[in-house]
């Protein structure tokens, strides 16, 4: 008897959680091979030139895993299926132009990379989202710093914010196929293809309270949708700055 478990052919009917899953398990890989290039590169031996410290980074590691952040984003802004596929697309332009933006995703980066892109993605291709003061509190920084994280993946990407979803699928599909666990419905006509590892844990627990709102997050109408939104705003929510470490970070060019 097949141990597999069987996903729907497209992104669009797969099951949210599973598909959060999925994108944590490819990021905590690529984190987890650019914290061990990061630290080599510390060592007074490497020949490795240190990394350069950008808006993204924490001075300490953020009391939050990436599985229970993306968990926390979906939850309280019903983020679309799409926006978590375009997290790995953008991941994969910016570090193909990594020489540009000094940018590396690894376990300083990591959170405020994930909100910041969220943000960006669901502006660029979705009919509804959240204000920039609501993705704030669910990441637990300042409005103000996640419009510097937005503008510097803007620029990190050159405006190339959406994409086909033949691509979408791709990724998709090389999540499925490449997973011990999961498979399709039917065995996919395309060839395998593998997410570039070029940007590559936080498994630190963290107090689970919090009295922000849970957004729907199943397929629902843009009005239905909308009002889910704003009755979250509406409600009084406490900030994250307790839960999720917020230093000040090195000013570094946009």
């Amino acid at each position: 008897m097949s141990s597999y478990v069987v996903l729907p052919d497209t992104y669009q009917h797969a099951d949210k959680d599973i598909l959060v899953t999925l994108v944590y398990e490819v990021l905590s890989k690529v984190i987890e091979y650019n914290d061990k290039i990061t630290a080599s590169a510390s060592t007074p031996a490497s020949n490795t030139q240190p990394e350069k410290l950008t808006r993204f980074h924490s001075q300490t590691f953020p009391n939050i895993s990436i599985h229970e952040y993306l968990d926390r984003i979906v939850k309280y802004t019903a983020l679309e299926p799409v926006c978590l596929l375009m997290l790995l697309l953008y991941a994969d332009r910016i570090a193909a132009n990594s020489a540009k933006n000094n940018f590396v995703l690894c376990s300083l980066t990591a959170h405020r990379f994930l909100i910041a892109a969220v943000s960006v993605a669901s502006k660029a291709i979705c009919d509804v989202y959240c204000t920039n003061s609501h993705y704030a509190k669910v990441g637990g920084i300042s409005s103000r710093e996640l419009s510097l994280l937005e503008m510097t993946i803007i620029d990190a990407l050159s405006w190339h914010l959406a994409t086909s979803n033949d691509t979408l699928t791709m990724y998709y599909k090389s999540l499925v196929e490449n997973h011990p666990k999961y498979t399709f419905s039917v065995p996919l006509s395309s060839p395998k293809t593998q997410i570039s590892p070029k940007y590559r844990s936080l498994d630190t627990p963290m107090s689970q309270t919090s009295t922000l709102q849970p957004l729907p997050i199943d397929t629902c109408t843009r009005a239905s949708k909308r009002k889910a939104i704003e009755d979250s705003l509406n409600s009084n929510h406490s900030s994250l700055d307790s839960r999720l470490d917020k230093p000040k970070l090195q000013q570094a060019p946009l």
